[in-house]
């Protein structure tokens, strides 16, 4: 099973998110391959390879009172055209 797991946070390090990325890691099993990207620093050729033929999508992002990361949304947007 490949997955993909998207970090969704703006902070460049020590967020939440990335914790709860990290714990998920280490209790996937050893047959599953996994990557996790972060939706702050992926560009669109390594998104676009990573996301082609995955078996599942983890996104994992803070909740702001008026919506989800903006950086979040440019890449759920990218998968708009690949789903």
């Amino acid at each position: 099973m490949k997955i993909i797991l998207i970090n969704g946070s703006p902070k460049k390090g020590d967020s939440a998110s990335e914790l709860i990325i990290n714990a998920l890691c280490q209790r996937l099993s050893s047959s599953s391959k996994y990557v996790a990207l972060s939706a702050m620093k992926v560009s669109k050729a390594e998104f676009i390879e990573e996301i082609i033929n995955v078996d599942a999508i983890v996104i994992v992002f803070p909740l702001y009172v008026d919506g989800i990361p903006s950086h979040l949304l440019r890449v759920l947007c990218e998968l708009k055209t690949y789903y």
